[in-house]
């Protein structure tokens, strides 16, 4: 895995984990192989950032993000439950 081509570790998740080819629906499980798949050097940078987007509590930035990296169209409310969703298994 190569993340040095991405400028933020959200925008690999998106990427390469959340992709088109990924239903929303899949998104807790995808969290999942993502903390159980990558090592540490690639997890920890992954929380602090979710933690960081969680606090600026801007589903409209999420779905902005979402779709720059990863061309899905998220509703408002689905980008809140992503953040609300990643969240909870990557900080708590």
């Amino acid at each position: 895995m190569s993340v040095k081509k991405y400028n933020d570790i959200f925008e690999y998740f998106v990427d390469s984990y959340f992709n088109w080819s990924m239903d929303y629906t899949d998104l807790s499980d995808l969290a999942d192989q993502y903390l159980n798949g990558e090592i540490d050097l690639w997890v920890t940078p992954m929380r602090t950032r979710v933690r960081e987007l969680y606090y600026l509590n801007s589903p409209q930035h999420i779905k902005d993000l979402v779709f720059l990296y990863g061309r899905r169209a998220l509703t408002l409310e689905e980008a809140q439950d992503m953040i609300e969703l990643l969240y909870r298994k990557f900080c708590l």
